[in-house]
């Protein structure tokens, strides 16, 4: 939907001058030939699909972009970047907007999965700080849209509330990237990966068996991978068909899998305890799904 990438590009955009005027404001340069190098480069990406969907001013703030980064990185011409950035603003501002909530936030939580892992793969702070705010975005969008039930408003919130952690904890990018993508799924109602049902009952059964023995041996860092991917990898894919024949149940197996498990785990339970809330409720409740 061009509308909503056209949306996301102006809110992606936005949150880059922002953040590079606040940081010339501190009078931190550096930072700011970052947030400008971000921009400029993201934006320019997008030309082709604001040009196609007749946005006015599309090429001037292209141009505008790239002279605000040239005058910050060669540290000439700083005087009028401010006033260069308010028109920036002024030009987003007039861009179209979308009332498709959901791919607006799916967008910007990919260009947030690509600036996070830019942050951690090249140790670039400012990148991370992108991806959070991108994220902060995504969420108060999300969060403004009515059209999801309260199930699927308190399943993609826990969502957020674990990326932001994730992020904020400068944890792995693959994981991050993980939540993001389980995000979109959700948001977008589109699975990449054609699922076996039949197997992914097995496969959660084998995950939970694998947690166990790693409690037993006191790998309670293993032990939340494995409950993690039980729910992200495999669960997330039987959703839709066990919502339409009982969602209670599936409001009460996303709580316990999602919730109730991983804090528990997190919590440092004994093993015994751990095993005996994976084997009643959550194995009955998943034997009575299947």
């Amino acid at each position: 939907d061009d509308s909503a990438l056209v949306d996301a590009t102006a809110k992606i955009t936005k949150i880059g001058a922002t953040l590079t005027k606040s940081s010339i404001q501190n009078g931190d340069y550096e930072s700011a030939s970052h947030y400008s190098k971000f921009t400029a480069d993201f934006y320019a990406h997008q030309i082709n699909t604001l040009r196609a969907a007749n946005v006015e001013s599309a090429d001037d703030l292209h141009l505008l972009l790239i002279d605000i980064h040239s005058k910050i990185a060669s540290n000439t011409g700083m005087d009028s970047v401010s006033s260069d950035l308010d028109s920036v603003f002024s030009y987003l501002d007039s861009f179209p907007k979308s009332d498709q909530n959901a791919l607006v936030v799916a967008n910007i939580l990919g260009v947030a999965d690509q600036s996070y892992q830019t942050a951690m793969t090249e140790n670039l702070e400012q990148y991370r700080i992108i991806s959070s705010n991108l994220i902060e975005e995504a969420n108060v969008i999300f969060d403004s849209d009515s059209s999801f039930d309260a199930r699927q408003k308190g399943e993609i919130d826990a969502f957020f509330a674990d990326l932001k952690s994730q992020i904020n904890s400068k944890k792995e990018f693959v994981s991050v990237g993980k939540i993001i993508t389980t995000i979109q799924r959700d948001l977008t109602g589109t699975d990449t990966i054609v699922a076996d049902q039949a197997n992914l009952y097995n496969v959660i059964r084998q995950l939970y068996q694998q947690t166990n023995a790693a409690l037993q041996a006191g790998d309670y860092a293993k032990a939340e991978e494995l409950v993690i991917a039980a729910y992200l990898d495999n669960f997330e894919y039987l959703e839709a068909d066990i919502e339409i024949v009982d969602v209670d149940l599936l409001h009460t197996m996303e709580v316990n899998m999602r919730e109730e498990l991983r804090t528990m785990v997190k919590e440092k339970r004994t093993p015994e305890e751990i095993a005996a809330f994976i084997n009643d409720p959550i194995l009955q409740d998943l034997k009575k799904a299947e």
